[in-house]
């Protein structure tokens, strides 16, 4: 959120920004006084979702989009995944959550993914294991491991979606080319995204 502020006279200087949003984040943007100077200046303005009720960004654009809440950093104000869909395929864009078993409430990945019809998804990969921050507490900064993401998913099936790891923290072996983990996790079926990867919602 704070890379709001490049909106402003300071940066780019834009008018009038739509910022979909939760009504909690809206009401944190009207608090903050920086925030709340972007929009008495006209440079930006909120429109508040209802969670688990799909909008469309703007008319006609083709896709609606679903904000699903998940548990993180609620400390301020919340946190939701994107379901992005099109009337042929469907995205979930998660990038931040606490842990699976809050975010899941008791049913599996696979029948969450399910449940929601989604054909793509990008995924929670900030950290490889419990261990990756040596002389920090990784309960700190709360995510699932991609380790335990693979331990709960074994390897893909054919009628699974294309699940793609992203968000991935530096210290994560991921990032190497050549590490055994990302070698782990492409002989499993999965994905590791990477800057400028494009995913088509519409079949051609």
């Amino acid at each position: 959120i704070d890379g709001l502020g490049l909106f402003g006279t300071e940066v780019m200087g834009v008018e009038n920004l739509k910022i979909h949003c939760s009504h909690s984040v809206s009401e944190f943007i009207e608090m903050n006084p920086m925030w709340k100077g972007l929009r008495e200046q006209g440079v930006l303005c909120t429109e508040t979702w209802t969670p688990n009720q799909s909008f469309e960004p703007s008319i006609g654009c083709g896709f609606s989009i679903t904000p699903i809440p998940v548990p993180h950093r609620d400390e301020l104000s919340d946190m939701h995944a994107l379901l992005i869909a099109t009337n042929q395929r469907k995205l979930l864009f998660l990038p931040d959550h606490d842990s699976w078993e809050d975010t899941l409430a008791g049913v599996s990945i696979r029948e969450w993914l399910a449940e929601l019809s989604v054909d793509v998804a990008l995924l929670d990969g900030t950290f490889w294991d419990l261990n990756e921050l040596p002389h920090r507490d990784i309960s700190q900064v709360p995510h699932p491991p991609v380790s335990q993401s693979l331990n709960l998913l074994g390897s893909r099936k054919s009628d699974d979606p294309h699940i793609h790891f992203i968000h991935l923290n530096h210290t994560n072996p991921l990032c190497n080319p050549d590490s055994t983990e990302l070698e782990e996790l492409m002989s499993m079926g999965w994905n590791l995204s990477k800057e400028g990867d494009s995913f088509t919602l519409e079949r051609l």
